[in-house]
């Protein structure tokens, strides 16, 4: 196992939008954001079209197309913050750092809640507010090279769930 792993690449909006509907199938977290967000457009557009007593089925109607419209939106913010610039992506037993440009950041495996790899090869670093980062397989130079990262990156992450810090 390395001690240091650095991967350089580029993301392609395919790969922000095939990862946001994976992570929509699997993760009950994405679908209770969607629920909330959709909950919260309805109730606001029903009270605020509805002030004046009883609700109409028109001010019903209304509330349902804005939360649905708000619940489609929710895939395009994504896409809309995508950054095709070079990231550099440093990680270590400890977690990662991650550059796009003159934009950094920085994350504690305990901060991740989970790392997955999706069957076209793209390694999903998940933290525990939805935030992903994207490591396509196109970033190796093998199969075999892509793979060993999974392993290690999953490695550093569960070693830090089982000490206690982390949530999977």
């Amino acid at each position: 196992m390395e001690d240091t792993l650095t991967v350089e690449y580029a993301s392609l909006r395919r790969e922000v939008w095939r990862s946001y509907w994976y992570l929509w199938r699997h993760s009950n977290q994405v679908k209770a954001v969607h629920a909330l967000v959709a909950l919260f457009a309805f109730c606001l557009v029903l009270g605020v079209r509805s002030r004046s007593g009883v609700p109409a089925p028109s001010d019903f109607a209304v509330a349902l197309l804005v939360a649905v419209a708000a619940v489609a939106w929710m895939p395009l913010f994504p896409l809309l913050r995508f950054k095709p610039a070079k990231r550099v992506l440093r990680l270590d037993a400890e977690g990662f750092t991650t550059q796009i440009g003159r934009l950094s950041g920085a994350r504690k495996w305990r901060e991740i809640g989970r790392v997955e790899r999706l069957a076209s090869g793209e390694v999903l670093i998940v933290n525990k507010t939805g935030n992903t980062i994207i490591v396509p397989r196109r970033a190796f130079a093998s199969d075999d090279a892509a793979a060993r990262f999974y392993e290690q990156v999953r490695a550093w992450h569960a070693s830090v769930a089982q000490a206690g810090g982390g949530n999977r």
